[in-house]
């Protein structure tokens, strides 16, 4: 169906201002427990099989963010500019209604997993450059965990067709 990024940024787990998240997003576990209460918490897609391997959140940051060597997995709604240095790795969907901006650092590349969309990054008479070892990669698989792990949408399995005579 139709979903807009207002209607993602309404379903969002955790609604954050713009800011530097460079040393603050991380998996949180408590007693075993993947804990789902701290919004810095985005997952581990390093590790499935972990407590927060399983969460799949829905992050909507409504201003520029600035991300250096973290991780996260689910859907990230972005209302300005999104700078990703060294290391950072997002696994699911990104939704950049400004520019991203990226760059590799520390002898490790950002990596985008999934589909990661910008809405300001091309314009007419500029170029668009992503700098350092960044990588941003298609990924079915990826796309559709975040969908079905934020509950947003069930998309439907191929199906197919034989002819019978």
């Amino acid at each position: 169906g139709d979903v807009t990024y207002t209607d993602l940024a309404a379903r969002a787990n955790w609604t954050l201002p713009g800011q530097n998240f460079s040393s603050t997003i991380a998996p949180v576990v408590t007693n075993g427990q993947c804990d789902k209460t701290i919004a810095t918490n985005w997952g581990d897609p390093l590790d499935p099989t972990a407590p927060c391997g399983g969460y799949f959140p829905i992050i909507h940051i409504t201003g520029d963010a600035n991300i250096n060597g973290q991780q996260g997995q689910g859907i990230l709604l972005v209302d300005g500019t999104l700078s990703v240095q060294g290391g950072f790795q997002w696994f699911g969907i990104a939704i950049i209604q400004g520019s991203l901006k990226t760059s590799g650092g520390g002898g490790q590349p950002a990596h985008f997993w999934g589909a990661t969309l910008a809405h300001d990054s091309v314009s007419l008479g500029q170029e668009n450059t992503i700098s350092g070892a960044a990588n941003i990669l298609y990924s079915k698989c990826s796309v559709i965990k975040a969908l079905e792990m934020t509950g947003l949408v069930s998309p439907l399995r191929t199906r197919s067709w034989i002819q019978l005579f």
